[in-house]
Protein backbone atom coordinates (compact mmCIF):
# COMPACT_ATOMS: atom_id res chain seq x y z
CA UNK A 1 0.00 0.00 0.00
CA UNK A 2 1.26 3.45 -0.84
CA UNK A 3 -0.85 5.41 1.65
CA UNK A 4 -2.92 4.90 4.77
CA UNK A 5 -6.17 6.34 6.14
CA UNK A 6 -6.02 8.71 9.06
CA UNK A 7 -5.80 7.41 12.61
CA UNK A 8 -9.47 8.05 13.36
CA UNK A 9 -10.57 5.84 10.44
CA UNK A 10 -8.12 3.13 11.42
CA UNK A 11 -9.13 3.04 15.08
CA UNK A 12 -12.83 3.19 14.27
CA UNK A 13 -12.60 0.26 11.89
CA UNK A 14 -10.39 -1.83 14.17
CA UNK A 15 -12.72 -1.26 17.12
CA UNK A 16 -15.81 -2.42 15.22
CA UNK A 17 -13.99 -5.39 13.71
CA UNK A 18 -12.54 -6.59 17.01
CA UNK A 19 -15.93 -6.50 18.73
CA UNK A 20 -17.14 -8.96 16.12
CA UNK A 21 -14.01 -11.10 16.10
CA UNK A 22 -14.22 -11.46 19.88
CA UNK A 23 -17.64 -13.09 19.47
CA UNK A 24 -16.13 -15.84 17.33
CA UNK A 25 -12.94 -16.44 19.29
CA UNK A 26 -12.48 -20.18 19.87
CA UNK A 27 -10.69 -22.15 22.59
CA UNK A 28 -7.04 -23.17 22.31
CA UNK A 29 -6.52 -26.60 20.78
CA UNK A 30 -3.75 -28.86 19.47
CA UNK A 31 -4.07 -31.52 16.79
CA UNK A 32 -2.83 -35.08 17.14
CA UNK A 33 0.37 -34.10 15.30
CA UNK A 34 1.07 -31.33 17.78
CA UNK A 35 0.01 -28.56 15.41
CA UNK A 36 -2.20 -25.69 16.49
CA UNK A 37 -5.78 -26.14 15.37
CA UNK A 38 -7.77 -23.43 13.59
CA UNK A 39 -9.52 -22.60 16.87
CA UNK A 40 -6.42 -21.24 18.59
CA UNK A 41 -4.99 -19.37 15.62
CA UNK A 42 -6.09 -15.86 14.83
CA UNK A 43 -9.03 -16.17 12.46
CA UNK A 44 -8.24 -15.23 8.88
CA UNK A 45 -10.34 -12.62 7.08
CA UNK A 46 -12.24 -13.04 3.83
CA UNK A 47 -13.60 -9.85 2.28
CA UNK A 48 -16.49 -9.91 -0.20
CA UNK A 49 -15.51 -7.46 -2.94
CA UNK A 50 -17.47 -5.85 -5.75
CA UNK A 51 -14.99 -3.21 -6.90
CA UNK A 52 -17.27 -0.33 -5.85
CA UNK A 53 -16.28 2.38 -3.36
CA UNK A 54 -17.84 0.72 -0.30
CA UNK A 55 -16.22 -2.68 -0.67
CA UNK A 56 -12.96 -1.05 -1.84
CA UNK A 57 -12.80 0.88 1.42
CA UNK A 58 -13.48 -2.34 3.33
CA UNK A 59 -10.74 -4.20 1.47
CA UNK A 60 -8.20 -1.44 2.16
CA UNK A 61 -9.05 -1.18 5.85
CA UNK A 62 -9.17 -4.94 6.35
CA UNK A 63 -5.87 -5.43 4.54
CA UNK A 64 -4.19 -2.82 6.71
CA UNK A 65 -5.65 -4.38 9.85
CA UNK A 66 -4.54 -7.88 8.79
CA UNK A 67 -1.00 -6.84 7.88
CA UNK A 68 -0.48 -5.03 11.16
CA UNK A 69 -1.52 -8.15 13.10
CA UNK A 70 -0.11 -10.89 10.90
CA UNK A 71 -3.55 -12.27 9.98
CA UNK A 72 -4.20 -13.90 6.58
CA UNK A 73 -6.58 -11.86 4.43
CA UNK A 74 -8.12 -12.90 1.13
CA UNK A 75 -10.34 -10.87 -1.16
CA UNK A 76 -12.90 -12.54 -3.43
CA UNK A 77 -14.76 -10.88 -6.29
CA UNK A 78 -17.64 -12.81 -7.82
CA UNK A 79 -18.22 -11.98 -11.48
CA UNK A 80 -21.90 -12.72 -12.07
CA UNK A 81 -21.53 -12.27 -15.83
CA UNK A 82 -24.70 -10.16 -15.94
CA UNK A 83 -23.11 -7.39 -18.02
CA UNK A 84 -21.09 -7.73 -21.22
CA UNK A 85 -18.22 -5.73 -19.72
CA UNK A 86 -18.15 -7.55 -16.37
CA UNK A 87 -15.01 -9.55 -17.22
CA UNK A 88 -13.14 -6.39 -18.24
CA UNK A 89 -14.25 -4.71 -15.03
CA UNK A 90 -13.08 -7.67 -12.96
CA UNK A 91 -9.71 -7.53 -14.70
CA UNK A 92 -9.33 -3.81 -13.92
CA UNK A 93 -10.21 -4.40 -10.30
CA UNK A 94 -7.75 -7.30 -10.04
CA UNK A 95 -4.94 -5.15 -11.48
CA UNK A 96 -5.78 -2.36 -9.05
CA UNK A 97 -5.69 -4.66 -6.05
CA UNK A 98 -2.47 -6.36 -7.18
CA UNK A 99 -0.88 -2.90 -7.30
CA UNK A 100 -1.67 -2.58 -3.60
CA UNK A 101 -0.26 -6.04 -2.94
CA UNK A 102 -3.67 -7.46 -2.04
CA UNK A 103 -4.47 -11.16 -2.55
CA UNK A 104 -7.57 -11.27 -4.74
CA UNK A 105 -9.38 -14.16 -6.39
CA UNK A 106 -11.95 -13.79 -9.18
CA UNK A 107 -14.79 -16.32 -9.29
CA UNK A 108 -17.04 -16.28 -12.36
CA UNK A 109 -20.53 -17.75 -12.17
CA UNK A 110 -21.29 -20.49 -14.63
CA UNK A 111 -25.01 -20.71 -13.80
CA UNK A 112 -27.49 -19.04 -16.15
CA UNK A 113 -29.32 -16.11 -14.60
CA UNK A 114 -33.13 -16.30 -14.36
CA UNK A 115 -35.37 -13.81 -16.13
CA UNK A 116 -36.76 -12.43 -12.89
CA UNK A 117 -35.41 -11.85 -9.38
CA UNK A 118 -31.90 -11.32 -10.71
CA UNK A 119 -30.53 -9.45 -7.71
CA UNK A 120 -31.73 -12.04 -5.20
CA UNK A 121 -30.41 -14.85 -7.42
CA UNK A 122 -27.03 -13.12 -7.73
CA UNK A 123 -26.86 -12.57 -3.98
CA UNK A 124 -27.56 -16.23 -3.22
CA UNK A 125 -25.03 -17.41 -5.80
CA UNK A 126 -22.43 -14.99 -4.44
CA UNK A 127 -22.98 -16.00 -0.83
CA UNK A 128 -22.76 -19.69 -1.73
CA UNK A 129 -19.27 -19.12 -3.17
CA UNK A 130 -18.11 -16.87 -0.33
CA UNK A 131 -19.36 -19.08 2.49
CA UNK A 132 -17.84 -22.15 0.84
CA UNK A 133 -14.42 -20.48 0.75
CA UNK A 134 -14.79 -19.12 4.29
CA UNK A 135 -15.79 -22.54 5.61
CA UNK A 136 -12.80 -24.26 3.99
CA UNK A 137 -10.32 -21.68 5.29
CA UNK A 138 -11.90 -21.07 8.69
CA UNK A 139 -12.25 -17.38 7.84
CA UNK A 140 -14.58 -14.67 9.06
CA UNK A 141 -16.54 -13.21 6.14
CA UNK A 142 -16.54 -9.41 5.94
CA UNK A 143 -19.36 -7.58 4.13
CA UNK A 144 -19.31 -3.90 3.16
CA UNK A 145 -22.89 -2.90 4.05
CA UNK A 146 -22.96 0.62 5.44
CA UNK A 147 -25.41 3.05 7.02
CA UNK A 148 -27.35 3.87 3.84
CA UNK A 149 -27.72 0.15 3.09
CA UNK A 150 -29.21 -0.32 6.55
CA UNK A 151 -31.66 2.54 6.01
CA UNK A 152 -32.79 1.07 2.69
CA UNK A 153 -33.18 -2.39 4.21
CA UNK A 154 -35.36 -1.13 7.08
CA UNK A 155 -37.45 0.96 4.64
CA UNK A 156 -38.10 -2.07 2.42
CA UNK A 157 -38.95 -4.34 5.33
CA UNK A 158 -41.27 -1.71 6.81
CA UNK A 159 -43.09 -1.42 3.48
CA UNK A 160 -43.43 -5.22 3.38
CA UNK A 161 -45.04 -5.37 6.83
CA UNK A 162 -42.04 -6.85 8.62
CA UNK A 163 -42.06 -7.85 12.27
CA UNK A 164 -39.76 -6.46 14.97
CA UNK A 165 -36.95 -8.83 14.02
CA UNK A 166 -36.97 -7.61 10.44
CA UNK A 167 -37.21 -3.95 11.39
CA UNK A 168 -33.99 -4.37 13.35
CA UNK A 169 -32.28 -4.44 9.96
CA UNK A 170 -28.99 -6.12 9.16
CA UNK A 171 -26.97 -7.37 12.09
CA UNK A 172 -23.33 -6.29 12.47
CA UNK A 173 -22.46 -9.75 13.82
CA UNK A 174 -24.19 -12.93 12.67
CA UNK A 175 -23.73 -16.34 11.07
CA UNK A 176 -24.74 -17.32 7.55
CA UNK A 177 -24.66 -21.01 6.59
CA UNK A 178 -22.54 -21.68 9.70
CA UNK A 179 -19.99 -19.04 8.66
CA UNK A 180 -19.27 -16.07 10.95
CA UNK A 181 -20.18 -12.82 9.20
CA UNK A 182 -19.21 -9.28 10.21
CA UNK A 183 -20.40 -5.93 8.88
CA UNK A 184 -17.85 -3.53 10.46
CA UNK A 185 -18.96 -0.56 8.30
CA UNK A 186 -22.63 -0.62 9.23
CA UNK A 187 -22.41 2.76 11.02
CA UNK A 188 -20.28 4.45 8.35
CA UNK A 189 -21.70 6.94 5.84
CA UNK A 190 -20.88 6.44 2.19
CA UNK A 191 -18.95 9.72 1.99
CA UNK A 192 -16.73 8.47 4.82
CA UNK A 193 -15.97 5.34 2.81
CA UNK A 194 -15.18 7.43 -0.26
CA UNK A 195 -12.73 9.36 1.93
CA UNK A 196 -10.99 6.09 2.83
CA UNK A 197 -10.46 5.34 -0.87
CA UNK A 198 -9.08 8.85 -1.44
CA UNK A 199 -6.70 8.61 1.50
CA UNK A 200 -5.31 5.34 0.18
CA UNK A 201 -5.11 6.77 -3.34
CA UNK A 202 -7.20 3.89 -4.66
CA UNK A 203 -9.77 4.08 -7.44
CA UNK A 204 -12.99 2.06 -7.73
CA UNK A 205 -15.74 1.04 -10.13
CA UNK A 206 -19.24 2.48 -10.53
CA UNK A 207 -21.91 -0.17 -11.12
CA UNK A 208 -24.55 1.09 -13.62
CA UNK A 209 -27.14 -1.23 -12.04
CA UNK A 210 -27.17 1.16 -9.06
CA UNK A 211 -29.29 3.45 -11.26
CA UNK A 212 -31.58 0.75 -12.66
CA UNK A 213 -35.13 1.36 -11.42
CA UNK A 214 -36.15 -2.21 -12.15
CA UNK A 215 -34.63 -3.04 -8.78
CA UNK A 216 -36.52 -2.28 -5.58
CA UNK A 217 -33.45 -1.11 -3.67
CA UNK A 218 -32.68 1.48 -6.37
CA UNK A 219 -36.24 2.82 -6.23
CA UNK A 220 -36.07 2.98 -2.43
CA UNK A 221 -32.73 4.79 -2.59
CA UNK A 222 -34.13 7.38 -4.97
CA UNK A 223 -37.25 7.85 -2.84
CA UNK A 224 -35.15 8.43 0.27
CA UNK A 225 -33.07 10.97 -1.66
CA UNK A 226 -36.30 12.82 -2.55
CA UNK A 227 -37.30 12.91 1.13
CA UNK A 228 -33.88 14.29 2.01
CA UNK A 229 -34.05 17.02 -0.63
CA UNK A 230 -37.46 18.09 0.70
CA UNK A 231 -36.03 18.50 4.19
CA UNK A 232 -37.45 15.28 5.67
CA UNK A 233 -34.77 13.24 7.40
CA UNK A 234 -36.38 9.87 6.81
CA UNK A 235 -33.01 8.12 7.13
CA UNK A 236 -32.50 9.26 10.72
CA UNK A 237 -35.97 8.05 11.67
CA UNK A 238 -35.38 4.64 10.11
CA UNK A 239 -32.08 4.26 11.94
CA UNK A 240 -33.84 5.08 15.24
CA UNK A 241 -36.55 2.54 14.40
CA UNK A 242 -33.92 -0.09 13.66
CA UNK A 243 -32.08 0.57 16.91
CA UNK A 244 -35.32 0.43 18.91
CA UNK A 245 -36.39 -2.86 17.30
CA UNK A 246 -32.99 -4.41 17.98
CA UNK A 247 -33.08 -3.22 21.60
CA UNK A 248 -36.57 -4.62 22.19
CA UNK A 249 -35.66 -8.00 20.69
CA UNK A 250 -32.46 -8.26 22.76
CA UNK A 251 -34.29 -7.31 25.96
CA UNK A 252 -37.07 -9.82 25.33
CA UNK A 253 -34.55 -12.57 24.59
CA UNK A 254 -32.73 -11.87 27.85
CA UNK A 255 -35.95 -11.96 29.88
CA UNK A 256 -37.19 -15.13 28.20
CA UNK A 257 -33.88 -16.84 28.87
CA UNK A 258 -34.16 -15.96 32.56
CA UNK A 259 -37.85 -16.61 33.11
CA UNK A 260 -38.83 -19.49 30.84
CA UNK A 261 -37.95 -23.13 31.04
CA UNK A 262 -35.39 -23.70 28.29
CA UNK A 263 -35.97 -26.52 25.80
CA UNK A 264 -34.42 -29.88 26.65
CA UNK A 265 -32.22 -31.01 23.75
CA UNK A 266 -31.68 -34.67 22.89
CA UNK A 267 -28.81 -36.22 20.92
CA UNK A 268 -31.28 -37.86 18.55
CA UNK A 269 -32.03 -34.41 17.12
CA UNK A 270 -35.25 -33.32 18.82
CA UNK A 271 -36.17 -31.01 21.69
CA UNK A 272 -38.88 -30.92 24.35
CA UNK A 273 -40.30 -27.66 25.67
CA UNK A 274 -43.36 -26.46 27.51
CA UNK A 275 -46.04 -24.77 25.39
CA UNK A 276 -47.80 -23.72 28.59
CA UNK A 277 -44.80 -21.59 29.55
CA UNK A 278 -44.92 -19.85 26.16
CA UNK A 279 -48.68 -19.28 25.99
CA UNK A 280 -48.66 -15.89 27.82
CA UNK A 281 -46.44 -14.34 25.13
CA UNK A 282 -48.21 -11.76 22.92
CA UNK A 283 -48.77 -12.56 19.26
CA UNK A 284 -46.40 -9.76 18.20
CA UNK A 285 -43.48 -11.65 19.71
CA UNK A 286 -44.31 -14.80 17.75
CA UNK A 287 -44.25 -12.75 14.56
CA UNK A 288 -41.22 -10.61 15.30
CA UNK A 289 -38.89 -12.63 13.08
CA UNK A 290 -40.92 -11.95 9.95
CA UNK A 291 -38.98 -10.10 7.26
Amino acid sequence: MTAEPDTIQTVRFATALEVGLARFAGPVGVSGEGQQTTANRKRSLLTAFSGGPDSTALVLLAEQYARQRGIPHQVVLVDHGLRTDSADEASRVETRMRYFGIDIAIRRLEAIAPKGGIQNWARLQRYAILTSIARKTGAVLLLAHHKADQVETVFMRLSHGSGLGGLGGMEPICCFADVPVLRPLLKWRQDELMAVCRNFGCGFENDPSNQDRRFERVRVRQSLACFSRSGKDMAAGLIRLSAAAQSICCSVDAILEEQLELPELFAEGYAVFSLAALSPLPDSLWRRGEK
